[in-house]
C-alpha cells in the first residue's frame, strides 16, 4: 500500500457509545485536497468526498469511492466536525479497492487536536484472487478502530482491527541467494500517472 501519487478510501463510518452509526453529511466533512478535481488536468471525476458516506463501501465499483492527489512528504487531511459533543466507540474504514495500492497506508486520528490513534490500514482485497473472481458480498473490506471495551463490540470487530505496526518486507535467503520477498513493496517516483473512472 502506498501509491506515490494518489490516495483514496471506499468509505468511513463512525459509531456512538451505544454502537449506533452516527449520521455524517457533507456539512460535517472537509478534506485537503478534496478530490482529483483539484488537479488542473482533471474535470468531473466522480470519485469525490461525498462517496465516503454514500453507504456503498464494500465494493470494487469506483463510482462509490473517494480518490485525491497525494504528494510524498506532504499530509492529506480529512476532517469530520461535530457541532456538539459526540462519544465515539469505533470508526470503520474501507480502504480504496479499485487499485488497492492507492489506498491509505499510515494514518492518525486526532480528537480536539489530541492524537488518539496512529496505525496502518491493510490494502483492500484484489478483485481477482487466483483464478476466482471475488464477489464483494463474500469479502469484507472494512477495518475497525475501537475506542471502547464493550464486550459485544470487541467480540464482533476483533478480526477487523487496524494494526498499529507497519507491515515489513521479509526476504527468504538460501545459500546467499534471495529465494522470495514478501511484504510491502515500493515503487520509484516518476510522473503522476493518469487515473480514470471505468
Amino acid at each position: 500500500c502506498g501509491d506515490p501519487f494518489y490516495i483514496g478510501l471506499n468509505g468511513l463510518e463512525m459509531y456512538d457509545w451505544q454502537g449506533k452509526k452516527i449520521p455524517i453529511t457533507m456539512d460535517n466533512v472537509e478534506a485537503f485536497p478534496s478530490s482529483l478535481n483539484e488537479l488542473p488536468e482533471v474535470t468531473n471525476d466522480e470519485r469525490t468526498l461525498d462517496k465516503l458516506f454514500d453507504g456503498v463501501n464494500n465494493t470494487w465499483n469506483d463510482k462509490h469511492m473517494w480518490l485525491c492527489p497525494f504528494t510524498p512528504g506532504q499530509q492529506n487531511y480529512l476532517y469530520i466536525i461535530f457541532n456538539e459533543v459526540v462519544s465515539v466507540s469505533m470508526i470503520k474504514i474501507w480502504n480504496y479497492s479499485k487499485t488497492p495500492s492507492r489506498g491509505a497506508n499510515e494514518f492518525s486520528v486526532f480528537v480536539d487536536d489530541l492524537l488518539v490513534f496512529q496505525g496502518f490500514l491493510k490494502p483492500a482485497p484484489e478483485r481477482l484472487s487466483g483464478t476466482k473472481r471475488l464477489d464483494s458480498k463474500s469479502v469484507h473490506f472494512d477495518q475497525t478502530i475501537l475506542f471502547t471495551n464493550d464486550d459485544v463490540l470487541v467480540s464482533r470487530e476483533k478480526n477487523k482491527l487496524v494494526s498499529t505496526v507497519e507491515e515489513q518486507t521479509v526476504q527468504f535467503i538460501n545459500d546467499r541467494r534471495v529465494m522470495a520477498t514478501v511484504g510491502k513493496q515500493t515503487n520509484a517516483l516518476g510522473q503522476r500517472p493518469s487515473t480514470s473512472v471505468v
